[in-house]
């Protein structure tokens, strides 16, 4: 399993949060595909690639995975030589587009200059203007933010839309959230997953989970669960933890897949080790409704089976099977399907469960029967 950083919102640096993933053409461009997919490995031979060939994009790529120890030892002088390179072979290129790019990504971080977001925005309207869609992405999220330009939530929405038809894959992930959630565009699921298709198709694990939720139905749209577990498992397998923490879910429940105690295990247990929030509780629960004994065995089956192939049968001992059904699915977010997680008991000691609802918005706390009636709901801030 190819190792990842731990946060819910994986972002290596400011760069890759502008960074929206572009077709690939250069090796800077290939790399940063990478970075954006977290393969980290295969980031770091396209960048040394471009480095050699003096590109300024790969030159400051190198420097984003030193300064992270993505795929390297972290190393904050050799971050910052890389990046005073990228910035000296970029002022010798300004009319390129990749390069112009790559000159916003210095300036709105700050990499080798002072941090200069009025620079940053001419640079990636410059690119923009030449068909660049990572760039036109930037200029979408420094509107949103206001940053070295006022905030105009109806231009970002503009400039989203025209990065997502130039290509950029983080564009295109946000077009699909604005359409699932109705920020700033009317409700519509069917939108929503075409763009959240193109974006996942390119490997972006944020986009891939995304998707997987947005197929367990929403909007008049049918659930589609084995599409939904296909992408769910494509994100976690990418080593994406709120993916891995979603995938035992559904091993848990049986949700395009059939219900597996030790396969939840394994699941639940690297989203764990990653810092995941939610993980630890869902194991606690999960000990819990399993007994002593299975949930000894579910465990020691799971660590052992990470240490196999992907396709190694689980054996004989390893328990699948789980007692209780103590997840349920109930209710709707945002008109999407939500799957519930947790334990909790009502005051008069009747069983019940407590769902903590993940979703972009705020959480919500609720407490459901475990016929689906709700109890109780309050807001987590």
């Amino acid at each position: 399993m190819k190792p990842s950083n731990a946060a819910l919102a994986v972002l290596l640096s400011g760069a890759l949060l502008l960074a929206g993933g572009r077709a690939s053409a250069t090796p800077g461009s290939d790399g940063g595909a990478a970075l954006l997919a977290e393969d980290y490995l295969r980031a770091l031979m396209h960048m040394e690639a471009g480095a050699e060939a003096k590109e300024p994009r790969s030159m400051h790529g190198l420097g984003v995975l030193y300064q992270n120890g993505h795929g390297v030892k972290k190393d904050l002088s050799l971050a910052q030589k890389w990046y005073s390179a990228a910035l000296e072979e970029a002022l010798h290129h300004q009319s390129d587009p990749e390069t112009q790019f790559t000159l916003g990504l210095i300036y709105h971080d700050g990499h080798g200059v002072a941090r200069d977001f009025k620079q940053a925005y001419e640079w990636f309207e410059k690119a923009s203007s030449q068909g660049h869609g990572d760039a036109t992405n930037s200029m979408a999220v420094m509107q949103e933010r206001g940053l070295g330009i006022p905030r105009n939530a109806a231009a970002a929405r503009d400039l989203y839309s025209k990065a997502a038809l130039q290509g950029s894959t983080r564009a295109q992930y946000q077009m699909a959230v604005m359409y699932a959630l109705g920020q700033g565009l009317p409700k519509d699921h069917r939108k929503a997953i075409k763009w959240c298709s193109s974006a996942a198709a390119k490997g972006y694990p944020q986009a891939e989970l995304f998707l997987g939720g947005l197929y367990t139905g929403g909007d008049g749209v049918a659930p589609e669960y084995e599409k939904a577990f296909f992408w769910i498992e494509k994100a976690a397998s990418r080593g994406y933890a709120p993916a891995q923490y979603t995938l035992g879910t559904l091993y848990e429940i049986g949700r395009g897949t059939p219900v597996n105690a030790t396969l939840a295990y394994k699941w639940y247990l690297l989203a764990e080790a990653k810092g995941f929030p939610n993980a630890k509780p869902a194991l606690a629960r999960f000990d819990g409704a399993l007994g002593p004994i299975k949930s000894s065995a579910g465990r020691d089956c799971a660590k052992e089976i990470l240490t196999l192939p992907d396709d190694t049968p689980l054996g004989p001992d390893c328990p699948t099977s789980i007692p209780l059904p103590i997840l349920v699915e109930v209710g709707t977010r945002n008109r999407q399907r939500i799957l519930l997680t947790g334990a909790a008991k009502r005051t008069d000691g009747r069983p019940s469960v407590e769902v903590v609802l993940s979703s972009v918005s705020v959480p919500d706390v609720i407490h459901y029967d475990r016929d689906g009636s709700a109890i109780n709901k309050e807001s987590e801030n």
